[in-house]
């Protein structure tokens, strides 16, 4: 969570301090979209490590119908089961709109010479001449270290109860594309 609210930060840092509106808008906002994707996922994984902790507090005396209710657990339950998804699906966006955003700085914006974009300069996080395509590859290599450090994890043996998701006997076609689609993506985020 910590990396992504700074990945939020450095992505609305860029598209305010590098002024791109002018010079190249696509990806002025190809950054915001970023941006907010990117807070999205960090609000995610916050609820989700609370919600866990949460989960692997609870006793026997907790699971009570009235403990149950005052605590919050059904909500919390919600959470710690659902948001997991979720969190893998935003990253792969993230990575997906990252790449499209490249393709976009390559392609739409103009390229060194005499152009608007060599006039203007970035006033932070680093200084000098705005290049869209130098401030979206600085933005990459976190999300890109992340992924290999996905691809580097092996799942343990242990199976949470609350995260157990049942296989059916027989899947037709649009749930084996559907798994297929789940497991590339668990692929690049634990």
């Amino acid at each position: 969570a910590p990396l992504f609210g700074v990945f939020t930060l450095l992505a609305i840092t860029v598209a305010v301090q590098c002024p791109f509106q002018t010079a190249c808008p696509h990806v002025h906002w190809a950054l915001l979209v970023l941006a907010v994707t990117s807070a999205t996922l960090a609000l995610i994984m916050i609820s989700m490590d609370s919600a866990l902790t949460h989960v692997m507090k609870l006793t026997a005396a907790d699971l009570s119908p009235e403990r149950i209710k005052q605590m919050g657990t059904a909500k919390w339950g919600i959470v710690a089961k659902a948001f997991p998804p979720c969190s893998r699906y935003l990253f792969f966006i993230i990575g997906v709109e990252l790449v499209a955003a490249l393709i976009i700085a390559n392609l739409a914006c103009p390229s060194s010479g005499e152009s608007e974009q060599d006039k203007i300069s970035c006033a932070a996080p680093w200084f000098g001449e705005a290049k869209p395509t130098r401030d979206l590859a600085i933005l990459c290599l976190p999300w890109l270290a992340v992924a290999v450090l996905g691809f580097c994890t092996q799942s343990s043996g242990f199976q949470m109860p609350h995260l157990f998701v049942p296989v059916p006997e027989q899947e037709g076609t649009v749930g084996s594309c559907v798994g297929c689609i789940a497991s590339s993506v668990k692929c690049c985020h634990p």
